[in-house]
């Protein structure tokens, strides 16, 4: 296993072919408390949902990274540098499905957050969806926290019922 900074013009085509589908039976629930949102375990789903997010189309610049394995592209990640307040984004973490459970994504956030310590971030941060169960279960296995929701960040029409879920790890 390789991980090393994205080479547009020699990893485009590998970087699109990934695998960025994933398929859950579980939902995160969330319900308004008195003063805030009550956090509920997962809730099993009728039907298993069956999701998958677009890839970058063009070079995406620098703090993007691949994982690779034999000169095959497993993984691509992406952090942005730390804005005012310290905190480096996370744009992009993929890990193609057949090559998910091997540590590749691991790896790929160790050289994110390398990156993002280089350039004096205090803390990496990502965003999911409530339906994204593997990605959540991925971030809390490897020091990520849960620090907020925004019922509103996505347009009800065309993902009803998502919510957003923003995770943070200290560097």
């Amino acid at each position: 296993m390789n991980v090393r900074p994205a080479n547009w013009a020699q990893d485009a085509d590998g970087i699109r072919a990934i695998d960025t589908s994933f398929t859950t039976d579980r939902v995160y629930r969330f319900g308004r408390e008195k003063g805030g949102f009550g956090f509920a375990l997962p809730l099993l789903t009728r039907v298993p949902l069956t999701k998958s997010y677009p890839l970058p189309q063009a070079d995406p610049g620098e703090g993007a990274f691949v994982a690779e394995l034999d000169g095959e592209v497993t993984g691509f990640a992406q952090v942005e540098p730390p804005g005012w307040n310290g905190r480096a984004s996370v744009t992009h973490l993929y890990v193609s499905a057949p090559w998910r459970g091997r540590g590749f994504g691991a790896a790929l956030l160790d050289a994110l957050a390398e990156r993002a310590r280089a350039a004096g971030a205090r803390c990496l941060w990502i965003e999911t969806q409530n339906v994204n169960y593997p990605a959540v279960q991925f971030y809390l296995a490897h020091g990520f926290r849960l620090c907020g929701l925004d019922e509103s960040f996505y347009d009800p029409v065309e993902l009803p019922g998502e919510i957003a879920l923003f995770f943070a790890r200290e560097l």
